[in-house]
């Protein structure tokens, strides 16, 4: 059976995370960087450069930007991060 555990998978309440903005590098080397806005309690994931885009709504927490010419993902938007709940198998 899963257990749930905050989003930030140690337990603690989402309340005490301070992240505001993190850039690591994915394998292939693109900058990705997490933005987490704690007045919007929203987490924006980018990957890559910004370039135009159009949000799709993939629910009513989560919001996918794509380029519609190259088809690629820019963003993802997690809404009301601190409410979200990570399930460990």
């Amino acid at each position: 059976m899963a257990q749930e555990e905050s989003a930030s998978g140690y337990g603690e309440p989402m309340s005490t995370l301070e992240l505001q903005r993190t850039e690591i590098r994915a394998q292939d080397g693109t900058p990705v960087r997490l933005v987490y806005d704690r007045e919007a309690d929203s987490l924006e994931i980018f990957f890559g450069e910004n370039e135009p885009a159009t949000g799709v709504e993939l629910t009513e927490y989560i919001v996918l930007r794509l380029n519609k010419q190259t088809r690629r993902a820019v963003s993802l938007t997690l809404l009301h991060f601190s409410t979200c709940k990570r399930v460990k198998p």
